[in-house]
Parts: C-alpha cells; structure tokens; sequence
C-alpha cells in the first residue's frame, strides 16, 4: 500500500504531487490498522505453533505410552507363561 508514496523533506509524495495533511492522516491510519491486523495474525500464528508443537509432544508421548503397554503385556504374558510351567498348569 506504501509503495507508491514517498518522503521528501518532510513532505508526502504520491508520484509528483504532495499530499494534504487529510491524506496523510488517513494513510498513516490505514498503515495503523494494517499493522493492528497484522500484529493479530502473527499472534494467532504463533499461538497455531504452539498447540502443533503440543499436539506433536502428547502423540509422541501416547506412541511412547502404547510402546509401554505393549512392552507390559508381553512381560505379563511371559510372568503367566512361566508360572504355568513352574505349577504345570494349574
């Protein structure tokens, strides 16, 4: 939106001709307002960042929860396996 407009010596120009104080104002509210928008956005990216990071740390710990159980149970099987060798199958 800014490109188009340049400063010299204290002086807005939109190609040759200078802009009245009305317009400047107005420009430097619009730029106010884009930047407000853009301020929301970057907060609403980081914020989108942090949940992915978060939601990435709890699958990796319910993959590693799943692993444990799985480890568990074969151990248990194993417990059960032996105590029916030991008791010949009572």
């Amino acid at each position: 939106m800014c490109d188009r407009f340049t400063l010299k010596l204290g002086r807005f120009y939109d190609g040759d001709r200078i802009l009245q104080h009305e317009e400047v104002l107005d420009l430097l509210n619009k730029l106010y307002a884009e930047n407000q928008e853009l301020k929301k956005e970057k907060c609403t990216f980081d914020e989108l960042n942090y949940y992915k990071q978060k939601s990435a740390s709890l699958e990796t710990a319910l993959l590693k929860e799943q692993r444990i159980n799985l480890k568990l149970k074969s151990i248990n099987e194993n417990i059960k396996k032996c105590l029916n060798e030991e008791t010949g199958g009572l």
